[in-house]
């Protein structure tokens, strides 16, 4: 494989934080606080919402399991609970080995999140490598008016880098992030978040197990022990 990549593109939940977590038990506790029957929420059922809006994510949820709330009041709880735990997030084992390395050596990087830019900051609190890396080239919910599978906020991205799309790498969990890396015309390196999140079908440039799996010299990077 040959592919001459001059900037990289990462998701953040999943990908470079382990927030995953912190979203299905969060969405368990309310399904579990307001269902009448005691419920759990299915791999089959987290792949309907998962890296969609918080409105559909809460629509599901309460159709599913018919919760006695509204999908505003249903995302007012989410939000309320999410952020008394984003602050222990932790990161993925390699992510920060890798976005340092390419720090180092002055590849351009830059983050695309569908998370809102508060529930951002407050994952990041206790993750400064990530500020110190990637700096001003982090976009959020709050800058596109699309979500993935669509493009459009990773097409952004590319543009605060300066960075024609071809010749960018994406990092993403999740399918719809991938979907919306193969829509914008980038590189895309799928490495699901959990079973869920796998799908072979997709046409992604490479499928890996974790972070830490990621050979750089394969897409004209330097290799880690260049260090």
């Amino acid at each position: 494989m040959s592919i001459a990549i001059k900037g990289v593109i990462f998701d953040l939940d999943g990908l470079l934080l382990d927030t995953e977590i912190l979203y299905m038990q969060i969405d368990q506790s309310i399904v579990n606080d307001y269902s009448k029957t005691p419920s759990t929420i299915s791999a089959t059922l987290r792949k309907k919402y998962v890296s969609t809006t918080p409105q559909h994510s809460m629509r599901v949820l309460i159709d599913e399991f018919d919760l006695p709330l509204s999908v505003e009041k249903a995302v007012e709880i989410r939000v309320e609970r999410l952020e008394k735990v984003f602050p222990m997030c932790k990161e993925m084992p390699g992510a920060r080995k890798l976005v340092e390395h390419l720090f180092k050596n002055k590849i351009p990087i830059a983050i695309a999140t569908g998370s809102s830019r508060r529930s951002m900051e407050l994952k990041l609190q206790k993750h400064q490598w990530i500020t110190d890396c990637i700096r001003e080239n982090i976009v959020c919910s709050d800058d596109v008016k699309t979500h993935k599978p669509d493009p459009g906020i990773f097409l952004f991205a590319a543009s605060r880098l300066d960075i024609d799309p071809r010749h960018c790498l994406i990092f993403e969990d999740s399918i719809n992030g991938i979907k919306a890396g193969i829509n914008a015309g980038m590189h895309t390196i799928h490495i699901p978040s959990g079973e869920d999140q796998r799908d072979s079908s997709l046409n992604s440039t490479e499928l890996l197990n974790s972070i830490e799996d990621f050979l750089p010299e394969k897409y004209s990077l330097l290799p880690y022990n260049n260090n």
